[in-house]
């Protein structure tokens, strides 16, 4: 339906690997290892993310712009001391810089809201389809 609309988005491939987005970021146990984990699934983006947001969008005649990815937005995020970006009491939820930023732009309820896995945020829900099968 997308494609009926406009020829390009945008899409934030690469923020949860910049800001500390996945949930299982939660169990890091200090800053430094949060920075080292980012650090390291930042180099496996082009082999999984990347190739499927490309796909996606070429299958459906649009043109996929990541703004995160560019190299100077990448440089800069990684400058940022892994304390800001560490989930902790004081900072809950996922990427909470990345959401202080866009903090009065946007509903709090959208801005704030659970991280939804890639799956349940399209209404389907495979992890606890597969949870049920096994």
């Amino acid at each position: 339906m997308t494609s009926k609309h406009v020829k390009m988005v945008l899409t934030g491939e690469g923020s949860d690997e910049l800001f500390g987005g996945y949930l299982y970021f939660r169990d890091s146990p200090d800053k430094q290892s949060f920075q080292k984990e980012l650090r390291r699934i930042f180099g496996h983006l082009h082999n999984v993310n990347c190739q499927r947001a490309d796909r996606m969008t070429m299958a459906h005649g649009l043109e996929a712009r990541v703004p995160f990815l560019c190299p100077e937005v990448i440089d800069d995020i990684m400058l940022i001391d892994p304390a800001h970006k560490f989930i902790s009491n004081d900072r809950p939820a996922e990427k909470h810089i990345l959401r202080e930023a866009f903090q009065g732009t946007m509903p709090d309820e959208v801005l704030w809201r659970t991280k939804a896995m890639q799956c349940e945020g399209i209404g389907m829900t495979w992890v606890a389809e597969l949870q049920n099968r096994c």
